[in-house]
């Protein structure tokens, strides 16, 4: 008789069998789409989610027998809906496996607050597959003819599978997270935003979970989902309070400093400096983990996305209220926005700058991006010569 399965968290030290898994399942050809992942590097940008799980033989916790991953299945607007992905090793079939990773996820989907799990590409020829997930209460909701090519050469459906999760129906589109006064932030977003700004940059974006950061917070992973959404959502609202703390977004920061009534240039120079000092010091140790969660999560990715094009909106404000005569140099808008940014202030920092000569440096580095190096400042205090 087999020992028993049990499911337990994906960690460090099951990558090299979970790639092996992985590549596997990609050879046969007849479940996935998917190329040979060329190393375990392509493996972990593959298997990415916010719920990363194994299942192990009882008798032997190292060896993995099969894999699962789960999380949002589209970002902003669709992650109140999930997602996931199976794989079980060809050794292991028949020990009931892809059932204890099902059960796994399904449960974890209901606690975390998601309304509902889709599969979007159910290969209609893995009958064993459509059978488990038809047992666990999905039903086919869609069928794309022909969409999956086998390695026979002959072409299988696609299904859409879905399990409604949710009690009552979905709010209807247009309700907004937090409409319920039971969902206002407060104390308990601060809490989950702290524990985050702990968790992820010391472990990275794949070594934090969302329940990581519940089981930090004190708050639960469905009650995180109310309040602020998926883990790439969490993630980004943690990186933003760095930047911009209580304003409701990067323009408001600016609009702060009432530049534009400020009829000296020099001291518009001085507020910019000053600001974009505080709102980059603030966020530059997140900058390795931002690049990695960029990589890994099309959350996080069409977040900054979003970011990137408002930055670029405020940058051309910066430029417009920073310039000296009647026209600004050809690129002093990205050039702005690059001194605007966490990797500027750290690959200056690197040098061991004080906080003094940075902001002079910045200072000057602006005005030399808007108005060009033979910039004229104007008298006072505000032009003192960048320390040597």
């Amino acid at each position: 008789m087999s020992a028993p399965v049990v499911v337990r968290p994906l960690v460090e030290a099951d990558w090299p069998q979970v790639h092996d898994l992985v590549v596997e399942v990609a050879r046969a050809g007849e479940t996935y789409a998917l190329d040979v992942p060329s190393g375990i590097r392509e493996t972990r940008d593959f298997w990415v989610g916010e719920h990363l799980v194994v299942a192990v033989d009882a008798e032997r916790p190292d060896r993995v027998l099969g894999a699962a991953k789960a999380g949002p299945n589209r970002p902003a607007q669709g992650s109140h809906v999930g997602t996931a992905s199976f794989m079980v090793s060809g050794s292991a079939r028949g020990r009931g496996v892809g059932r204890l990773l099902g059960e796994e996820v399904v449960g974890w989907h209901r606690e975390a607050g998601f309304g509902a799990i889709q599969f979007n590409a159910v290969v209609a020829t893995n009958t064993a597959a459509v059978a488990l997930w038809q047992s666990l209460g999905f039903a086919v909701v869609g069928r794309v003819p022909a969409a999956f090519r086998r390695p026979s050469g002959a072409y299988a459906d696609l299904l859409v599978m879905h399990l409604d999760l949710t009690p009552s129906p979905v709010p209807p589109v247009g309700a907004e997270r937090g409409s319920d006064p039971a969902d206002e932030p407060g104390p308990e977003r601060d809490r989950v935003l702290d524990a985050a700004g702990r968790l992820f940059p010391a472990q990275g974006y794949a070594g934090t979970t969302l329940g990581q950061v519940a089981a930090e917070s004190g708050v639960s992973a469905s009650r995180i989902h109310r309040l602020v959404g998926s883990k790439g959502e969490v993630f980004s609202a943690m990186v933003w309070r760095h930047i911009i703390g209580a304003h409701p977004d990067l323009q408001s920061v600016f609009d702060e400093l009432r530049l534009e009534e400020e009829p000296d240039v020099d001291v518009r120079l001085d507020r910019v400096a000053a600001t974009v000092l505080e709102a980059a010091s603030g966020m530059a140790h997140l900058v390795p983990v931002i690049a990695e969660a960029i990589s890994r999560d099309p959350v996080v990715r069409g977040i900054v996305q979003g970011a990137e094009l408002q930055r670029v909106g405020t940058s051309r404000m910066l430029v417009r209220v920073l310039t000296r005569g009647t026209a600004p140099r050809p690129d002093a808008v990205p050039e702005v926005q690059m001194l605007c940014s966490g990797e500027a202030y750290r690959s200056m920092a690197a040098f061991g700058w004080s906080r003094e000569r940075h902001a002079a440096w910045l200072r000057q580095a602006f005005d030399h991006a808007v108005n060009g190096p033979g910039a004229t400042p104007g008298p006072g205090p505000a032009t003192a010569r960048l320390p040597g």
